[in-house]
């Protein structure tokens, strides 16, 4: 959301490159505002990986291993910088399953940081469990939304 709570109409993606080709722009498809929740689509590249949804968060067990990508300090990134944040794995665990205003969260103490919020949450197989929003700097207190909520979206 902009600085007036609104949707852009527009994201600028890209990896770690930096090549400007690898830019490409993104609608808003789908969007809950108050869950902090979206899907975007592109509106350039065609040939996307997804990661599959494989597991329900209901068949997830507390102390089951998981991995966080991320890239942390993303907010430099942008068209003229000569900075390109990597993309960052870490290691946790499934620490509880929450719900917090009517949206399931997954609790965990793979390493989180400012910038990696929307990164992918995976299982031990490479399955999409959750998609990482928040966490508390200095602990090892992270969230992430269930994959099963942007199912519902």
């Amino acid at each position: 959301l902009d600085d007036q709570n609104r949707p852009y109409s527009v994201i600028a993606l890209a990896n770690d490159s930096l090549d400007k080709d690898a830019w490409f722009d993104a609608d808003i498809y789908k969007i809950s505002s108050s869950t902090d929740r979206c899907i975007l689509k592109s509106t350039q590249k065609k040939d996307l990986q997804y990661i599959p949804i494989g597991r329900k968060t209901s068949d997830l067990k507390v102390g089951e291993q998981v991995l966080a990508l991320g890239y942390p300090k993303a907010q430099d990134l942008n068209f003229d910088s000569q900075y390109r944040a990597p993309l960052t794995l870490s290691k946790g665990i499934v620490s509880a399953i929450r719900d917090q205003s009517s949206v399931t969260q997954i609790q965990t103490d793979a390493f989180i940081i400012n910038g990696s919020s929307g990164g992918a949450l995976l299982d031990m197989k490479g399955n999409l469990i959750g998609i990482t929003t928040s966490g508390f700097e200095g602990t090892q207190l992270n969230f992430a939304i269930a994959a099963d909520e942007f199912k519902e979206l």
